[in-house]
């Protein structure tokens, strides 16, 4: 993340240093003009255009970087540690990056972990607006389709009683 983070940095320090420029030229803008040279006004007022549009164009790569780098950016949601018990059995330890624990037994042939995951639009990550996301459950799997509807099949529902549902909002 902080080799992502030096690019924007140094695209926002060249940003200043043309800002900067632009300011030195409106001086020597506005000395011209006092000093009734036209020419010279013309040459500083081109200076002037150049160094802030150079900063716009720095500013604005530096801040597309940064929203860039926040639509990449993502955090552990769970930690699963999974055992097999015998075929077609799993033993699986959920953890939380808050510390909370959770023993979960499924059976089938593979398992998988449902989610709702709400991912915000450019002009809201840029915002700093993180990506929202809500386990929905967990279940089991089985490779053939017979064992799919015959077998015994073990889901486990994630939402909590009386939790607000993040599709209605």
């Amino acid at each position: 993340a902080t080799l992502l983070q030096l690019p924007s940095t140094l695209l926002w320090i060249l940003a200043a240093l043309a800002l900067l420029f632009a300011l030195v030229q409106l001086a020597a803008l506005g000395r011209r003009l006092r000093a009734r040279r036209p020419f010279a006004a013309i040459l500083r007022t081109l200076f002037l255009l150049v160094g802030l549009g150079l900063a716009v164009l720095l500013a604005g790569a530096g801040w597309s970087l940064r929203g860039y780098r926040l639509l990449g950016e993502e955090a552990p949601v769970v930690s699963v540690d999974a055992r097999i018990l015998s075929p077609q059995r799993w033993a699986l330890t959920l953890t939380w990056p808050d510390g909370q624990r959770r023993d979960v037994a499924l059976a089938g042939d593979a398992w998988r972990i449902e989610a709702l995951v709400l991912k915000w639009k450019l002009p809201a990550v840029l915002a700093g607006l993180p990506p929202l996301y809500r386990l929905d459950r967990l279940s089991g799997r089985y490779d053939d389709p017979a064992d799919e509807m015959s077998a015994m099949r073990t889901v486990v529902d994630f939402r909590e009683a009386g939790d607000g549902d993040l599709v209605t909002l």
